[in-house]
């Protein structure tokens, strides 16, 4: 009977911890592959390129988010095609300006690629980042979550595309503060 006890408190350790470890805001990254696996991009000519925005979702799920990007002034904006369960926006999107809300058609629980870029470069062997900053309108970067009625959680930048140059990922040691701030003025 003790070992019994014992396995549930395990158990029901163990899942309290599982639970825990999920995410409690909503993340964005982008990407240099349709599997949110590689975060740099190397361009050694004036051949185009993809840039994929993705979205991890919190324990809330995530059904709109609000956002800009910055590139660069050597990179120029040829292809945009959004994730096909994107709703119609209720007004227009311009990322690399003043940014813009997209919301999915349905709440979504797992990464999911919100938009893909092609992007061509005009001069080559230049480092830069695309990065994830707030809407210039609203000053915020925000994301809509599905529990409720659709409480506002925080969106943070999980990392931006690295040109170039090596994508930096953070490690235990390091704070996020310390992180974002390698990416400040960039």
């Amino acid at each position: 009977m003790f070992r019994g006890f014992f396995i549930a408190i395990l158990l029901a350790a163990m899942l309290v911890s599982t639970v825990n470890a999920c995410p409690d805001k909503v993340y964005v990254g982008l990407y240099a592959d349709d599997k949110h696996g590689d975060c740099s991009q190397d361009v050694y000519n004036y051949s185009p390129f993809d840039v994929w925005l993705f979205v991890l979702p919190s324990t809330s799920y995530v059904e709109c988010v609000e956002l800009r990007l910055e590139k660069p002034e050597w990179l120029q904006l040829v292809g945009t095609e959004l994730y096909p369960l994107i709703a119609d926006p209720v007004e227009p999107i311009d990322w690399f300006g003043d940014g813009g809300i997209v919301c999915f058609e349905y709440c979504r629980s797992q990464w999911t690629w919100v938009c893909r870029f092609t992007m061509l470069p005009t001069k080559t062997g230049l480092t830069g980042y695309i990065t994830v900053k707030e809407r210039f309108s609203t000053g915020v970067m925000q994301a809509t979550t599905c529990m409720g009625n659709r409480p506002i959680q925080p969106l943070e930048a999980l990392n931006y595309l690295a040109i170039n140059q090596p994508c930096v990922v953070g490690t235990v040691s390091s704070s996020w503060g310390a992180i974002k701030g390698m990416y400040k003025d960039q």
